[in-house]
């Protein structure tokens, strides 16, 4: 299929598309693609948003006269607006709709040392392109970025923001994602961010992961990574796993099909006892909810068990923390979000320091580029709007 067909497939007037985003730097060096600014990581904690958040975000979208269809996709890394606009060659009306976008999306006063960047039409595409294939991630290649893209999908659809264009654009992402890795060597360097911090815990842990008990907390596209993850990468079987969730942001077939022959079980509330229990009783604990307060104190797990003859250990993949609690019980051990960030920070040495690795990026930089051909805006944008 043709670049000029996919687009028209998402859009027959390509300019209308605009990109409002932000993220932190990732780890290929690469000169492709539409040149952005990053900004910090901690300052871009101050912006980081809840699943619940970003539902309250489209809901307002969705009475914009000046976007007709939108998504937000927003994982650790990146908090991106896909939009629409009614009016692409109205500069006026295109000002004004990225003015408010922005002041809601990151707030008024932006935090200071935000960096936002405004991208149209074929440019947004590019950088859709090149994030969806892990090349603007920090773990390069991460494939769990696309379960992410196609979340950010299910949540607008649920919010009434999606129509006939973003269906298109996330589905021809995820498919272009994956013709890429399977036409060039970037195959190769294709991890999930679970996967990899996952390695780096089993390598310093020590542990034997297929023989422990391991309970997943959440209905996320990190959850079903993790679940992914433990089966295919750890040998562990799906007996010996638990799914405890109290939403699953539709996607419960994937998560039937992730969990298997485990268990799966629905909860009102994460402070019911069979969390309690159930959290008690295992050997690994994967937080993969993005809950702004705790929901497990370690105070709680006192006496449950034996946690010196049998450790626990938790893997909180939750950027707001999902445990509290003064200090850790014996036999009780944390990873938290930071400590699973440093974890694949080392997994990525690993991978970049590998002979191949610099000659896939261009593989698949070159494929992108290909399929963009000579639609590629070269500068009809005004550069105000374009670098925000």
């Amino acid at each position: 299929m043709s670049a000029r067909v996919e687009l028209d497939l998402c859009d027959s007037e390509p300019r209308s598309l605009l990109m409002i985003g932000t993220s932190f730097r990732g780890s290929v060096n690469s000169l492709h693609g539409p040149r952005l600014k990053h900004s910090d990581p901690n300052v871009f904690g101050k912006v980081r948003k809840t699943r619940k958040e970003v539902r309250a975000f489209l809901d307002w979208v969705r009475e914009l006269p000046e976007i007709s269809e939108a998504l937000v996709w927003s994982t650790c890394q990146r908090i991106e607006f896909y939009g629409w606009l009614t009016g692409a060659n109205d500069s006026a009306a295109l000002e004004n709709a990225v003015r408010r976008i922005r002041g809601r999306l990151y707030g008024l006063p932006e935090p200071n040392g935000l960096e936002v960047n405004t991208l149209f039409g074929m440019e947004a595409w590019h950088h859709l392109m090149r994030a969806a294939c892990g090349l603007c991630s920090a773990l390069p290649g991460d494939k769990d970025v696309v379960a992410q893209l196609q979340t950010a999908g299910r949540t607008a659809k649920r919010a009434g923001t999606v129509g006939p264009r973003a269906t298109c654009l996330v589905n021809t992402a995820v498919e272009l994602s994956r013709a890429v890795r399977a036409e060039t060597t970037w195959g190769h360097f294709s991890p999930g961010f679970c996967f990899a911090a996952l390695s780096r815990v089993q390598q310093v842990d020590g542990a034997q992961m297929d023989g422990c008990r391991h309970v997943v907390v959440g209905g996320s596209a990190t959850s079903r990574s993790i679940l992914a993850a433990l089966s295919q990468h750890f040998q562990v079987p799906q007996t010996l796993m638990s799914l405890l969730y109290r939403k699953h942001h539709g996607q419960l077939k994937l998560l039937r099909r992730a969990i298997g022959r485990g268990k799966r079980l629905r909860v009102q509330s994460y402070s019911e006892a069979d969390v309690l229990e159930a959290i008690a009783h295992a050997d690994f604990v994967y937080f993969g909810i993005d809950y702004q307060e705790p929901v497990l104190d370690l105070a709680a797990l006192v006496g449950l068990r034996d946690f010196d003859q049998r450790p626990l250990r938790i893997l909180d993949f939750n950027a707001f923390g999902s445990v509290a609690g003064p200090e850790l019980p014996h036999g009780i051990s944390l990873w938290t979000a930071d400590d699973l960030e440093r974890a694949v920070a080392r997994f990525v040495d690993v991978m970049c320091s590998q002979d191949r690795f610099e000659r896939a990026v261009e593989e698949a930089e070159a494929w992108i580029e290909k399929r963009l051909g000579s639609l590629l805006l070269s500068g009809s944008v005004d550069a105000s709007l374009r670098s925000g």
